[in-house]
């Protein structure tokens, strides 16, 4: 029976309530390894209980108890580590439930059972048909940029070759904030090539340039698609993407029009988009193109933020 009396007399004298905590899991890769880290600061003798157990996060009946793998860090006495199998696709839970007691010398005082999760995903490997941008080489892979261009005007604001496309150690699902051996594309945002205002006062003005894939003409997985799928994040600001499908050939020309979808991008975040192709039948994919524009008093200053894209693969 837990002496509830006494917590008042225990959170006065010790401050109870210690900090536990299963640290972020960063969302992966089938296949990757994955290490659990729990860390507590309850003195490893209070502890009478400490079991871990993961779950694809809606189906918590099929849960696996993986505290046999769980290992006590000698290096750090408040840290938990256990490692888990190789997962198959799927959002999953980790839960850790710890029981101890609070103590003064060997006077046991109260006890105490907590319950600590977390979540993450596992995605599937993208196909060999994306454009990975893993390349050893650090490679673009052929990926060009436009000018920029302010509101409607014909005249574009920056010079050729501005904004640059260039390769970053990156990628998806990984964390911004963490290097990676995989890579993405990097386009840099600032007042180097990017209009910091707009001269139009009656409405918020706009900047917008173009990001031009290598010619796919010829390439059968770009072919008969149901979708386009692109992952895309920005550091810190918002930005609207609008893809396009170029497109020769096909009977009738010209009876299905293409949908012009926006996507805003997740400041800090990858955004997975899949974009659908309505293009007529018989035709052929030459390229694909996204239009990217952003308001410039909110996404451009002396800082460089960043517009990073990643997984850019053909939906069939």
């Amino acid at each position: 029976m837990r002496h509830w009396l006494l917590v008042p007399f225990c959170l006065l004298l010790l401050g109870c309530g210690e900090d536990s905590a299963i640290l972020p899991i960063a969302d992966q890769i089938a296949g990757q390894p994955t290490t659990i880290q729990f860390v507590t600061t309850v003195n490893a003798a209070a502890i009478r209980e400490l079991r871990i157990h993961y779950f694809p996060k809606y189906q918590p009946t099929a849960s696996h108890d993986i505290t046999g793998q769980l290992k006590h860090n000698p290096d750090n006495p408040q840290l938990y580590l256990a490692e888990l199998p190789h997962l198959d696709p799927d959002e999953y839970r980790v839960a850790v439930r710890i029981v101890y007691y609070q103590q003064i010398g060997s006077v046991k005082i109260v006890r105490y059972t907590r319950v600590f999760t977390r979540d993450f995903h596992v995605y599937a490997p993208l196909s060999h048909d994306c454009f990975n941008f893993d390349d050893k080489q650090k490679d673009t892979m052929g990926w060009t940029t436009t000018p920029v261009f302010l509101d409607a005007r014909e005249q574009p604001f920056s010079s050729s070759g501005c904004p640059g496309v260039f390769y970053a150690n990156q990628n998806w699902p990984t964390a911004l904030t963490d290097t990676t051996s995989g890579g993405s594309l990097f386009i840099p945002v600032s007042d180097k090539c990017f209009p910091s205002s707009s001269a139009n006062t009656l409405q918020p003005g706009y900047w917008h340039f173009t990001l031009n894939s290598p010619s796919l003409a010829g390439k059968s997985a770009w072919q008969n698609l149901k979708a386009i799928q692109f992952r895309v994040a920005t550091k810190s600001i918002n930005v609207d993407i609008r893809p396009e499908i170029k497109f020769t050939g096909g009977l009738p020309m010209g009876s299905a029009p293409m949908p012009e979808i926006r996507y805003t991008t997740y400041q800090g975040n990858w955004r997975v988009i899949e974009h659908p192709v309505v293009i007529p039948k018989g035709a052929s994919i030459t390229q694909l193109r996204l239009h990217i524009a952003g308001i410039p008093e909110k996404t451009v200053n002396t800082s460089v933020d960043a517009i990073l894209i990643d997984g850019v693969c053909p939906i069939r």
